[in-house]
């Protein structure tokens, strides 16, 4: 029987819930942030220049002192997706390119000379809604001058603005650009769009946040109805996007992921025993509404989740409930006893109950 905890985004109606596997692992044993960026990179494709965000969402990867084209070449085979070109260059990725483009603010005057969708064959490349479309990368906020294949994130490159040595980070962007060789993308590292007459706009660093981003959905667990997440992803996805909106965003997450994988569980709370009947708790007061959450495992599988909304009163002594249970409900050993706050958060009041 596993012995994983469960934290997952319920609902009233929600019953049963397939969740990422992260999303099962055990607190005790979860990288902090901190560490888990020790081991682990970013990855995204983006296409906010036709106004359609991610194409791929922020991912990791294992850093293992790959280029920036083996990785990318590994996160898409990874996730069923097809990419034409090379880990040299990456002329396209699979995208439904008959999507109308929404062209965004700063590319409003130069809309005349572009198509309103692409080709039609199922990726978006090279020459899709402008006749010098591309695709380019960053490494955080350089700006890449060379393939994929000969960088690599946390390397040391000579800058070719000042010609001197700097460490790589390791957030990977790839960014569809549609005008200017991406003085459309808006970084100050692109000696090209200096070389254009300056980028049409300035992008702030969003590598932290987009870091977060990834660890919620390949480590920690996506909600993807939450939105804590949505909100955060939107700022990411948005090329104007503040330096104050960005830092507020990756204090969220922060925040977030800390409170509800890392935070000790308080003393006023606590599932003190279950005996096939009833589930018993201690609560501080009366009044509050809290979830319990059963989650049966078979077979080291999460087999059903059950919620079950109450609001604290005592039917016993001492701020102690009772809380009945159906009688088709049966808990074996290992299963999980959790008490959350309320339906939509996941936020654990106390420690989860092991059955025996």
């Amino acid at each position: 029987m596993s012995k994983k905890i469960l934290c997952i985004l319920l609902f009233a109606t929600m019953l049963v819930a397939l969740l990422p596997l992260a999303a099962f692992a055990d607190t005790s044993t979860l990288l902090s942030v901190e560490d888990l960026r020790k081991e682990y990179g970013a990855i995204t494709v983006e296409a906010y220049n036709i106004g359609h965000g991610f194409v791929v969402e922020p991912s990791l990867f294992l850093k293992e002192g790959k280029s920036v084209g083996d990785i990318t070449a590994e996160v898409l085979t990874q996730k069923n997706m097809k990419y034409k070109g090379s880990t040299a260059y990456f002329s396209g990725f699979e995208f439904d390119d008959t999507m109308e483009a929404q062209y965004p603010e700063y590319l409003l005057p130069y809309s005349p000379g572009f198509d309103g969708i692409g080709d039609g064959n199922g990726y978006l490349e090279e020459f899709d809604y402008s006749s010098s479309a591309g695709w380019c990368f960053t490494i955080n906020d350089w700006w890449a001058s060379w393939g994929a294949d000969n960088s690599y994130p946390e390397g040391t490159v000579t800058d070719y603005n000042t010609g001197s040595d700097i460490v790589l980070g390791d957030v990977i962007r790839w960014h569809f650009s549609l005008y200017g060789y991406g003085t459309d993308c808006g970084f100050s590292s692109n000696a090209m769009a200096e070389w254009m007459g300056g980028n049409l706009f300035l992008q702030e660093d969003k590598s932290n946040l987009i870091f977060l981003l990834a660890a919620l959905n390949d480590y920690y667990g996506n909600l993807d109805t939450d939105t804590v997440y949505e909100t955060a992803r939107s700022v990411a996805a948005n090329p104007l996007a503040t330096a104050s909106e960005i830092g507020e965003q990756e204090t969220v997450l922060t925040n977030y992921i800390e409170d509800t994988f890392f935070s000790a569980a308080t003393s006023e709370y606590e599932i003190i025993g279950y005996d096939e009947e009833s589930v018993f708790i201690t609560f501080p007061e009366e009044g509050i509404a809290v979830t319990i959450i059963l989650a049966d495992y078979e077979n080291d599988k999460l087999n059903f989740t059950k919620p079950i909304p109450v609001t604290t009163k005592k039917t016993n002594q001492n701020n102690v409930m009772a809380v009945p249970i159906d009688s088709d409900i049966t808990l074996s050993s290992n299963d999980k006893i959790m008490l959350w706050e309320d339906f939509t958060t996941c936020m654990p009041l106390c420690e989860a109950y092991l059955v025996n």
